[in-house]
């Protein structure tokens, strides 16, 4: 499928675009794409250090202050 809009800025589109996960793939415009890879980037970046293992099943969730 191919999804065309007009908005207003990238701002407004890109968390949506990011919601979809690996379901969407921008192709234009390329500004919108890097935006899109470079939050993308980051998100796994999160999760590609090894965690600590201590016996308990927790899930620690610390908020990012990037942006």
């Amino acid at each position: 499928m191919i999804f065309r809009c007009k908005v207003d800025g990238l701002d407004e589109i890109v968390w949506w675009i990011l919601s979809m996960g690996p379901h969407c793939v921008v192709n234009k415009p390329p500004e919108l794409a890097d935006r899109v890879g470079e939050l993308a980037a980051g998100i796994v970046s999160q999760y590609e250090k090894p965690q600590k293992v201590t016996g308990k099943k927790t899930a620690t969730i610390k908020k990012s202050t990037r942006r």
